[in-house]
């Protein structure tokens, strides 16, 4: 079973600018990804494209290999993997939409949307007194980031702000013991 928590963060000012910036790169790449899929529909609608969905892939070397480069540096300052997850995110609420099992998905703006942004598992290091992190550094956080076993793995671990803090929500794997069930009644009396 996953088990998800939530942890309180105590980063510094420069950390806490990357954050906002990070946040930012995350819902642009989202909302870029929106607006490419929208004009490929339209255009296959018109019979310019012959598949109906864009491949979030595309998008992302195009982000990557063109506007990274040239008109859109300042994706270099966050971690590659924020603008990759955000695509990703927007890539999934948008087969969700078309497979009839959500509404169609609405572009983030900056007043109305969670801000939130994705950190690569892979580079999340536990430390005594935090983590550290892709292009972040060493992170303190309130309490201690829960202790994986080898071969394990934190899961989906976003970094959010509720307005007053910021906090790290990781999953992780948790195996539980099964628990043979009795015959054996018991009752509380609530009086």
């Amino acid at each position: 079973m996953i088990i998800a928590t939530k942890i309180k963060l105590k980063p510094t000012k420069e950390q806490e600018i990357l954050f906002w910036k990070s946040a930012g790169v995350a819902r642009w790449s989202y909302n870029y990804f929106l607006a490419e899929s929208e004009r490929h529909y339209r255009e296959y609608l018109e019979g310019k494209q012959d598949k109906k969905n864009i491949d979030e892939g595309e998008v992302r070397k195009y982000i990557n290999n063109v506007l990274k480069k040239t008109s859109h540096t300042w994706l270099k300052e966050v971690g590659s993997n924020v603008m990759k997850q955000g695509v990703k995110d927007a890539d999934v609420a948008r087969k969700r939409w078309f497979n009839g099992v959500a509404n169609k998905p609405k572009f983030k703006s900056k007043r109305k949307s969670k801000i939130s942004f994705y950190v690569n598992y892979e580079s999340i290091k536990r430390t005594n007194n935090g983590y550290k992190g892709e292009k972040i550094g060493l992170v303190k956080t309130c309490q201690a980031l829960l202790k994986l076993k080898k071969n394990q793995k934190y899961s989906n671990p976003r970094i959010s702000f509720d307005g007053r803090n910021w906090f790290l929500s990781v999953g992780y794997d948790k195996e539980f013991e099964s628990v043979e069930l009795t015959n054996v009644s018991l009752g509380m009396m609530l009086g």
